[in-house]
């Protein structure tokens, strides 16, 4: 049944979230759930968001082609639906957009950015978290690519824009340290440190994002490094 089809694929993205199996696990159990969507024929929202979070799970497993494909899909899907979230909808191209950032497709990346960031600013307005974290994931690429004037653009809109604090791991400390490894990029360490040292400490005091507080204080400790040696120069 489609319940059973939901429960397992719910399962599994709670279990990849959770790292409590192996990557193949988690990936099988996703084709499993979406066996029973086809062979009931489904092509509900539930549908298009197991969709969505196999083509993460293919991510993972560095299956980018194949995540591509898939997220394609779900995109597809949501986008047949009279009604559907929004939000689902700009988050399966959010990831789009990494997901070809990775595969190198360049030309692609900044239209699904503003694909999706037209999406979240018409359906939640422009001080929705949705709207703040998928600029800050545009930020990144632009400065990657060597468009620092509109990276800091938009980083400056996001932290001019006023946001409650909260448990949300990609809230505020996400806002610093997405500034931070910025800042780091252009070597400008003490105020990279002072970023990164908010993010961290932030992440690790809500004990919610494990991960992500050890890449800040990775980057932490790269600029701590970087500025004692600058020191006895």
């Amino acid at each position: 049944s489609e319940r059973y089809a939901i429960w397992m694929a719910t399962l599994a993205e709670l279990e990849r979230r959770a790292r409590r199996e192996t990557v193949p696990q988690v990936l099988e159990r996703f084709e499993s759930a979406l066996a029973i969507f086809k062979k009931i024929g489904s092509r509900t929202e539930d549908h298009a968001i197991a969709l969505q979070n196999y083509s993460t799970a293919l991510e993972s497993a560095s299956r980018f082609d194949a995540s591509l494909a898939v997220g394609g899909q779900a995109i597809n899907m949501l986008e047949a639906l009279k009604e559907f979230d929004h939000a689902g909808l700009a988050i399966a191209y959010q990831r789009r957009a990494q997901t070809l950032q990775l595969l190198g497709r360049t030309e692609a990346v900044e239209a699904a950015f503003d694909h999706a960031i037209s999406l979240l600013k018409s359906s939640y307005g422009s001080d929705s978290t949705l709207l703040l974290n998928a600029l800050l994931l545009k930020a990144q690429w632009l400065h990657g690519r060597g468009r620092q004037p509109e990276a800091w653009a938009l980083v400056d809109q996001v932290f001019a824009t006023e946001r409650q604090p909260s448990d949300d791991p990609f809230g505020i400390p996400e806002q610093h340290y997405v500034r931070g490894l910025m800042l780091l990029s252009e070597k400008r360490l003490p105020e990279a440190q002072a970023d990164l040292s908010r993010a961290a400490t932030a992440w690790r005091s809500a004990g919610n994002n494990p991960s992500r507080a050890e890449k800040a204080e990775a980057a932490l400790a790269t600029v701590k490094a970087a500025l004692a040696e600058a020191s006895k120069r």
